[in-house]
């Protein structure tokens, strides 16, 4: 048992209960006023907009995506195939690193003289 358990009722307040938790109809304990406007803000933004509004956001969207707009190149890639899991970018990165050691191998010098050539001469 912890002690807001073992407290007396009317230790946290009248109106919390033993556990420090509000009771209910506790004029504090309503929620996030913010997140309820969020909400009715978020509720309006879904239900307003018809099927040809939100076709031409899109095409507004694809616009600007068009035009090298980075951030819509962005939104509509993330909207459309979705953003790479980090499983997918380790495995990219493998890639990556296999075909630049098969391309620059003869060019890059072995682990043994890279070693010797951060001692100073």
């Amino acid at each position: 048992m912890n002690d807001a358990e073992t407290a007396p009722a009317g230790l946290n307040g009248p109106e919390r209960g033993k556990n420090g938790q509000f009771l209910p109809g506790n004029r504090a304990g309503k929620g996030n006023p913010l997140n309820r406007r969020a909400q009715q803000i978020r509720r309006e933004l879904l239900m307003r907009p018809t099927d040809a509004d939100i076709g031409e956001i899109v095409d507004a969207l694809i616009r600007l995506a068009k035009s090298s707009d980075l951030p819509a190149i962005r939104e509509y890639l993330d909207r459309t195939i979705g953003r790479p899991s980090q499983s997918e970018l380790v495995d990219r990165v493998e890639k990556l690193e296999a075909i630049l050691t098969e391309k620059l191998g003869a060019v890059l010098p072995d682990d043994d003289e890279s070693e010797d050539a951060d001692e100073p001469r």
